[in-house]
C-alpha cells in the first residue's frame, strides 16, 4: 500500500507545478523521505525516491524543502544500499535536487563522494556507491563541476 500511495504522488506532480506546491504544502515530502528511511522492503523506498524526483523536478521550492527535511542525506544512504530500480530512483531524485541549485549540488556531491569513500571493502557495496556518483556526474555538466571542486588541487 505504502508503494502504491508514494507512486500516485509521484505521478501526481508529475510535470504539474501546481500540485508538486499542494503536495508539499499538504505536508508530503517528509512521510515519502520516512519512506526511503524506514520501509521494511525495497519497493516503498523505490517509489518514494521516485515521488522526490518528481517533486523537485523544475521546482526550486521543492527542492529547498527536500533538502531541508534531509531528503538529500537519506537519498545518498538509499543509493548505496538498494536495488539497481532504487539505485535509479534515488540518483535521479538526487539529480533532480541538484539541477540549477548550486548548494544543493555541492552537497550531493560531497556526500556521494564521502559515500563512495566509506562504503565497504565488499566489491558490491563500492560498485553502487561508484555508479550513483557516475549517475550524478552523467545528469548535468553542473554536477560535474560540483565534482570537479571537492577535488583536492595538485598544487
Amino acid at each position: 500500500m505504502q508503494s502504491n500511495l508514494a507512486k500516485a504522488i509521484a505521478e501526481l506532480a508529475r510535470d504539474h507545478f501546481d500540485n508538486q506546491k499542494l503536495i508539499t504544502e499538504l505536508g508530503g515530502i517528509e512521510p515519502l523521505i520516512a519512506l526511503v528511511e524506514h520501509a521494511l522492503t525495497e519497493l516503498p523506498k523505490e517509489e518514494a525516491a521516485g515521488a522526490l524526483w518528481t517533486l523537485s523536478s523544475t521546482n526550486f521550492a521543492n527542492q529547498d524543502a527536500i533538502a531541508a527535511a534531509q531528503g538529500i542525506e537519506s537519498l545518498v544512504r538509499l543509493v548505496g544500499k538498494s536495488t539497481d530500480r532504487g539505485q535509479k530512483q534515488a540518483a535521479g531524485a538526487l539529480a533532480s535536487l541538484a539541477l540549477n541549485h548550486s548548494e544543493n549540488q555541492t552537497r550531493v556531491a560531497k556526500l556521494l563522494v564521502e559515500n563512495l569513500r566509506e562504503s565497504s571493502a565488499i566489491l558490491n557495496t563500492r560498485e553502487k556507491a561508484a555508479r550513483a556518483l557516475s549517475r550524478f556526474a552523467k545528469a548535468n555538466t553542473t554536477n560535474q563541476d560540483a565534482l570537479q571542486r571537492l577535488a583536492p588541487s595538485n598544487s
